[in-house]
């Protein structure tokens, strides 16, 4: 997923919490986007800088020392976890930066969605990183279509929107027009309960699950995963039920009146 200035700069104020500066940050990100790589190739800051900088993230266990002199990122959950408890105050920072490393990251990472409020604003960023596509599989297109102001703002962008929901009334029929006027690309399926399993894929990467709210049912809660081998059979499914769903050119045809 793509990285804003302003991640980083998130990121920064996270570390600097763990009194680590930028240039050694930048050295963490680094292996964190390259993996495992020998010293003498880290190339984000000068060559005398990049040996204190790797001191520094070894001795805080932000990075580890393996055979042949490589060097890879670890994941910054514990030593955050750790500071987020003997910092309280300083706790909001900290969570925002882990949340900014596991949207870039490679790695396998988890994410509790436990309000509508994290839920949506973890859908949000995730809609507006996402960079090549989107594929979400709904009941009554509610899930995607509060990302329409997204989704029409990235319509240039190169990315592939695909969904999938019911289209059984004019609510829904209106959302599915909302969502293909967008740039979205939508198919109808037949037999949708609200029992189905929701959830987007972004990127081949990653997968949002969304759960109706039991304390208010129009809203969602849910959980994040990235994990491409757990990412790919979900993929797999999608592709088999959007080849027998019913495009555009069929679903406008229904008629409600």
């Amino acid at each position: 997923m793509a990285e804003t200035e302003a991640d980083r700069t998130t990121i920064y104020e996270a570390f600097s919490v763990l009194n680590i500066d930028k240039e050694t940050t930048d050295v963490y990100l680094y292996l964190m986007e390259n993996g495992p790589t020998p010293i003498e190739s880290i190339d984000c800051i000068s060559a005398l800088r990049k040996i204190r900088a790797i001191e520094v993230l070894v001795s805080q266990q932000l990075v580890s020392a393996g055979n042949g002199g490589m060097y890879s990122a670890r994941d910054a959950e514990l030593p955050f976890s750790a500071k987020v408890n003997t910092l309280s105050h300083n706790s909001q920072t900290l969570q925002k930066g882990l949340d900014e490393l596991s949207l870039i990251g490679s790695g396998g990472s988890t994410k509790p969605l436990n309000t509508p409020d994290e839920f949506y604003e973890w859908e949000d960023q995730l809609f507006t990183r996402c960079s090549r596509t989107m594929t979400a599989v709904t009941v009554r297109f509610k899930l995607v279509h509060l990302r329409i102001p997204t989704i029409k703002a990235r319509q240039n962008s190169g990315v592939s929107f695909k969904v999938l929901g019911t289209v059984c009334d004019e609510e829904t029929m209106q959302r599915a027009l909302d969502l293909q006027n967008a740039g979205a690309e939508v198919r109808h399926i037949t037999g949708a309960t609200d029992d189905m399993l929701r959830y987007i894929l972004f990127d081949s990467q990653s997968v949002l699950f969304a759960f109706r709210d039991s304390d208010d049912p129009t809203k969602h809660i849910g959980a994040w995963m990235r994990n491409e081998g757990f990412v790919k059979p979900l993929e797999g499914s999608f592709e088999k039920i959007w080849k027998s769903a019913q495009p555009a050119e069929k679903w406008m045809e229904f008629d409600f009146s």
